[in-house]
């Protein structure tokens, strides 16, 4: 039995090296709904509650209150306590209770717990056999992002990517979006099995574009990579900077046709304050904010157009 175990931790933690295993942090009688009860990564950060992907481990000596339906989990290791109260309800492809410092709590029927397709209410909860994992992981996702990478290129967004493994896979549906909240598909790369991949967004929009992959399996099933985002701006020699690197917070601008407006940006998108002092054949921009070491983004409007130019402050 001690092997079995052994081999299931084994399994379970080389997995996490891949997986957002959530480990609880909060103090005893914590509630699973409360996010900052629970922490991620290395060094762990707070905030966030455990979804469909994530492995959850409960800590000998934390009692975790669960009193809703939290929905499913990937796995669940309980060297602690988890107290099923108020019709609570979880799903997990793997429930395991360490049988020295693990148990469940249920209540009345309301409270469920479905762990690999059986389910077990109320009193059965207690009564869930520890020292044994119930279930089984699913199958790993066939293809595991190793790289994800854009940048512009002229008037185009270059988006690259590379896999470290591929087996039966569809491919990549390329989303994109300019809040990072709402994304639209814009294109799609099929699965050659060869592991680097490319795709240019030829319409891009001033300021911050945002790509995610959603990488979808032969079955159907499918995973999203990571949200990048790339700061557009058009180059033009209309628009002239100098000095540039920028001293003091003070540079002069030049346009081949008179401007109406403008506005700098830093590359997350957030405006800098500025004032511009007019002259003849040139114009003086005073930046107000406390900015040094960082590149900013210079928009102009010249003559009905929006053109740009990538600055530096010393």
């Amino acid at each position: 039995m001690k092997k079995i175990i052994l081999i299931f931790l084994f399994l379970i933690s080389n997995y996490l090296g891949f997986s957002a295993t959530r480990t609880f942090c909060g103090a005893s009688g914590g509630n699973w709904n409360v996010a900052s009860n629970w922490c991620s990564g290395t060094p762990p950060i707070s905030g966030t509650l455990p979804g469909t992907s994530d492995d959850v481990i409960i800590p000998a000596g934390i009692t975790v209150v669960l009193n809703s339906n939290v929905g499913t989990v990937r796995s669940v290791t309980v060297n602690g306590i988890l107290d099923f109260n108020s019709n609570g309800k979880l799903t997990a492809d793997v429930f395991y209770v360490d049988p020295t410092t693990g148990s469940t709590d249920g209540d009345t029927n309301n409270d469920q717990l479905r762990a690999g397709g059986t389910t077990y209410s109320g009193n059965q909860i207690d009564g869930i056999v520890k020292g044994v994992v119930h279930g089984t992981l699913p199958s790993p996702f066939p293809v595991k992002l190793s790289n994800f990478t854009v940048n512009q290129k002229n008037t185009s967004i270059s988006l690259t990517w590379k896999v470290k493994e591929e087996t039966n896979f569809s491919g990549f549906e390329i989303q994109k979006s300019f809040d990072s909240k709402s994304f639209e598909s814009i294109g799609f790369v099929s699965g050659t099995g060869e592991g680097n991949y490319g795709f240019s967004d030829n319409t891009p929009k001033p300021g911050n574009n945002y790509y995610r992959l959603k990488m979808i399996d032969q079955d159907g099933s499918f995973e999203f990579s990571k949200i990048i985002s790339q700061f557009y701006h058009l180059e033009t020699s209309s628009l002239l900077v100098f000095p540039n690197p920028v001293e003091n917070k003070i540079f002069e601008i030049k346009t081949q046709k008179e401007f109406s407006d403008f506005q700098i940006f830093n590359i997350s998108g957030k405006r800098i304050n500025a004032e511009v002092q007019k002259n003849i054949d040139h114009s003086l921009i005073i930046l107000k904010d406390n900015i040094e070491k960082q590149s900013l983004i210079l928009q102009a409007n010249v003559d009905g157009k929006i053109v740009s130019q990538k600055i530096y402050v010393n």
